[in-house]
């Protein structure tokens, strides 16, 4: 199965009167996915069924919305353990995956980049925007190999835009 851990696009600035579960997607930010997701869908295996798993606040849930709008219409599952970053959740939901499935994990920074280091002992930092796909080899412990790693000004090239 492949994983692929895909950081939100570029939010709304942080204010003292915005919870920053409310911090929406700009304008700018929502372009940018739109060609990342562009991208992306080149790079997904289409024999595989695909699924998004999205934290529940809003700059994600833009982001699993804009992929899912270009991809085709995978379902999108909201789950808090993405805002809290417990990898303990993680390996519990991939455990129940079927080997044959492609889940997308629109998270938040920094929990997507320890995530990849404790599955596949590679250090990477995701730009808003940037995503990693892991081939998971074990999913007790989670273990796996990054396939590819995506940032934003690659998917322009990609997704030719």
């Amino acid at each position: 199965m492949q994983m692929i851990l895909f950081r939100h696009g570029i939010a709304k600035e942080r204010g003292t009167r915005m919870h920053d579960a409310d911090r929406e997607l700009t304008d700018r930010g929502k372009e940018k996915l739109r060609t990342a997701a562009a991208g992306l869908r080149e790079l997904l295996r289409t024999d595989q069924g695909v699924f998004i798993w999205a934290s529940p606040y809003a700059r994600t849930a833009q982001t699993a919305e804009l992929l899912h709008q270009e991809l085709g219409g995978p379902e999108i599952m909201y789950d808090d353990f993405l805002v809290h970053g417990s990898f303990a959740a993680l390996e519990e939901k991939v455990q129940a995956l079927a080997e044959a499935e492609t889940c997308i994990v629109v998270g938040h920074s920094p929990w997507l980049d320890v995530w990849c280091e404790k599955i596949c002992n590679d250090r990477i930092e995701l730009k808003k925007g940037g995503a990693v796909a892991i081939e998971i080899k074990e999913k007790t412990p989670l273990r796996g190999d990054i396939i590819w790693l995506m940032q934003p000004k690659g998917w322009m090239i990609l997704s030719h835009r």
